[in-house]
């Protein structure tokens, strides 16, 4: 439910918060942030993209992932 009760969310009814970390995906912080999402969409580093779609998998979440043509011939486990 949007903070100011309407039924339509603005900008100013966004919060924001920085990670106290750097922002891995492997990290804690934000492998919490991972099982409190409903899905998530992103363009995950290339130099790590064999390791990304496992980590999502491992939260159970539905994922869409943004990247080169030549991901889409990786298979995952």
């Amino acid at each position: 439910m949007p903070i100011n009760r309407r039924s339509r969310t603005n900008i100013d009814d966004l919060q924001w918060r920085y990670l106290n970390g750097g922002g891995d995906f492997r990290s804690p912080e934000v492998s919490a942030l991972r099982d409190d999402a409903d899905i998530i969409i992103t363009n995950p580093p290339f130099s790590l993209f064999r390791e990304f779609p496992d980590w999502i998998q491992q939260g159970g979440k539905q994922f869409s992932i943004i990247g080169n043509e030549n991901a889409s011939a990786y298979k995952m486990a």
